[in-house]
This record gives C-alpha cells, sequence and structure tokens, in this order.
C-alpha cells in the first residue's frame, strides 16, 4: 500500500483541527484536549502550511472558520461519520436478522429446534 506524505502528516493534525473548529477557541480547545495553547497553534499553523491556505479568520483569541476551512470540517465531519457507522457495523453480531429454515417433520423435533435454539442462545438477535 503507497503512502501519501500529505496525508500522513495531515492525518496526525486533523483531531485538533475538529476541535478548534468546534469551540473557536484556542484556549476551549486545549481544555477538551488537553494540551496547551501554543501547541494548538503551531499544529494549526502546520496544517495551514501544510495545505497552502488559511483555515481560520482570526479575531483576538477567537478563531473563525474561513470558507476553506468550512469545507475541510465538513470534509472531516463525512468521514468520521463514516468511520463511526463502520464501526458499529464491525461490532455488530454478524449472525443478526431473520432466519428462514424448512425441515422435514422426522428431523424438526432432534435436530432442527435444538440447533436453533442453540444458536438463538448465542445470537439473539
Amino acid at each position: 500500500m503507497e503512502q501519501n506524505p500529505q496525508i500522513e502528516n495531515l492525518w496526525t493534525r486533523l483531531p485538533v483541527f475538529r476541535v478548534v473548529a468546534a469551540t473557536e477557541h484556542l484556549p476551549t480547545a486545549a481544555k477538551i484536549l488537553h494540551i496547551t495553547p501554543p501547541a494548538i497553534s503551531r499544529t494549526i499553523k502546520l496544517l495551514e502550511e501544510e495545505l497552502g491556505q488559511p483555515l481560520f479568520r482570526r479575531t483576538g483569541r477567537q478563531l473563525v472558520l474561513n470558507a476553506a476551512g468550512r469545507r475541510l470540517q465538513e470534509s472531516l465531519s463525512q468521514a468520521v461519520d463514516s468511520l463511526e457507522m463502520s464501526l458499529k457495523t464491525l461490532a455488530a453480531d454478524p449472525l443478526a436478522g431473520p432466519v428462514r429454515i424448512a425441515t422435514i417433520g422426522v428431523l424438526t423435533d432432534y435436530v432442527a429446534l435444538p440447533a436453533i435454539l442453540k444458536l438463538k442462545n448465542t445470537h439473539p438477535n
């Protein structure tokens, strides 16, 4: 698998961007992430340098997403939502859902029914 160095660099900075984009305030983001505001500021600066454009409009201590920042935030939100859905699917019981069974009368009581009850106990959904 080939790795894109730009994606690798961005990948480590995106969690910080996500929190700063949501809070638009370095001290608040710092409390949430348990890192210092200067470290967050440096991470955002590196991300902007990597992308070649600013992501925020700076007003005092407040950061407001600009158009590029909003596009990145939207893409990141979609990616996180997709990942969360995939993780839920992976965690779900692979044997969940309806089951249809047909047997002949002789086998139903002695073979099929005990197997169905065992399956139901193991995979209740």
